[in-house]
């Protein structure tokens, strides 16, 4: 009977832990913003051609890159493509 409720206690744990592994994987640089890095300027920080400073986060992790993403009047803030 006791061996029951370690084991269960045991398993129990390890899907608790799991869960918390799981959140922390999905959690990288694709898909979010980089506010971070500081701002950005559209079609200088995010070119390919010039290796701009998002694109180079950006695709260290992601497929796309990345690009500068508008997130108020005037301000724009690195985002890597999902």
């Amino acid at each position: 009977m006791a061996q029951t409720k370690v084991l269960s206690f045991v398993l129990l744990a390890v899907l608790i832990l799991s869960i918390d592994v799981m959140e922390v994987v999905g959690q990288g640089k694709c898909c979010q913003n980089h506010p971070s890095l500081g701002g950005c300027i559209p079609g200088k920080d995010d070119d390919p051609e010039s290796n701009g400073k998002c694109w180079a986060f950006c695709i260290t992790d992601c497929v796309k890159g990345g690009f500068c993403k508008q997130v108020s009047a005037g301000h724009h803030v690195c985002h890597c493509y999902c």
